[in-house]
């Protein structure tokens, strides 16, 4: 790495990003095989779609390249989590919608839902990779633990990494803890019930399908990291985490509005509606400044105050789009649903064990 070539807020953003997806790596080592550890499996494919591959592609790694076979893979896996329209012309979504089976008309167990005290938290249809599941999570897994090793050796001056995670040691434990005791479990479920008292049209259940679940995904785990720490010190060096989320929610609400239908969409009119009366129009200006911060060659400096304006608005959109979508959902855990979870599972082991 030329040292002239170095930005170095864009080097600090890059930290910054990098510590906080190695601090979740950190706790899902921490985790017992669970469907905590799942859900957070899900939030680290978030984050490599978001920042690992901006990391690789950065200077700041030296000499580090994926593979064009990995690049490739990640590639599928960025437009598959982010890009992914709602569409119902698209070949991806009618594709996709055909091999999970997704049927908005009849009952049959089409979706595997993650809930925690029979609230929803993520959807499959996001992650839904078909015969390629394990190869799509350890694939994820493996890029960011090597970006993780890549930065201990970018910080291994004085030992400067391992003394930063050395010292987070009990906050992630009791991260670890925090998702071990909230209880997730996941069930088979139907996209036809869960969308049952539903007014919208079925390229708006697609969009909730894709981005409810990546919503309340970095909503959940930033939670839980921030009711434990916000602002990491070394050597006057601040590591902030929550300039580290609301770059993440910045990349949801941008994607977001990409794909959300824009004719005969009660949700788009509803959105629009309440934006235009309470969102100001700078806030998309400065909300799309931090989104491009992902890409660290390209670095913009943030200031203070705008990270605060624009966390300020998130929360008043986010809050506003999640509750429309709260009402077009049903999710309702009773016996039905668990017997069904027990055949599926048992019918899935079979598969798996004659294929």
């Amino acid at each position: 790495m030329d040292i002239n070539d170095v930005n170095f807020d864009g080097l600090l953003e890059f930290l910054n990003d990098g510590l906080f997806t190695s601090i979740f790596l950190k706790i899902y080592h921490k985790l017992p095989t669970s469907y905590g550890k799942d859900y957070l499996e899900h939030f680290l494919i978030i984050l490599s779609t978001i920042y690992v591959y901006d990391f690789y592609k950065s200077k700041y790694l030296g000499n580090s390249k994926i593979s064009n076979t990995n690049k490739k893979f990640l590639e599928d896996i960025r437009v598959k989590t982010l890009k992914l329209a709602g569409s119902l012309n698209s070949n991806k979504i009618t594709r996709k919608i055909s091999e999970m089976g997704i049927d908005f008309k009849n009952d049959r167990n089409d979706c595997v839902i993650t809930c925690s005290q029979n609230r929803l938290y993520d959807i499959n249809f996001r992650n839904w990779y078909p015969n390629n599941d394990i190869k799509f999570k350890n694939f994820s897994y493996n890029l960011i633990s090597n970006c993780d090793l890549l930065l201990e050796k970018l910080l291994e001056h004085n030992n400067v990494y391992n003394l930063i995670i050395c010292s987070l040691d009990n906050i992630i434990n009791n991260c670890a803890v925090q998702i071990n005791l909230d209880n997730f479990n996941q069930y088979s479920y139907s996209s036809r019930k869960m969308f049952i008292k539903a007014n919208i049209n079925d390229e708006e259940k697609i969009l909730i399908l894709q981005y409810y679940g990546f919503l309340k995904c970095i909503l959940y785990f930033e939670s839980v990291l921030n009711s434990k720490i916000a602002i990491i010190e070394y050597n006057n060096i601040k590591f902030n985490s929550n300039q580290f989320f609301i770059k993440l929610k910045s990349v949801f609400i941008d994607a977001f509005f990409d794909a959300i239908p824009k004719e005969n969409s009660i949700l788009y009119n509803n959105i629009k509606e309440y934006t235009d009366k309470n969102i100001p129009d700078l806030f998309w200006k400065k909300n799309r400044k931090i989104r491009k911060n992902i890409h660290y060659k390209d670095y913009e400096k943030i200031s203070n105050d705008e990270y605060e304006y624009v966390k300020k608005y998130q929360e008043i959109y986010i809050k506003e789009i999640t509750s429309l979508m709260n009402e077009q959902l049903n999710i309702e855990i009773n016996s039905n649903v668990k017997f069904a979870t027990i055949i599926s599972k048992i019918v899935g082991r079979y598969r798996k064990n004659n294929n």
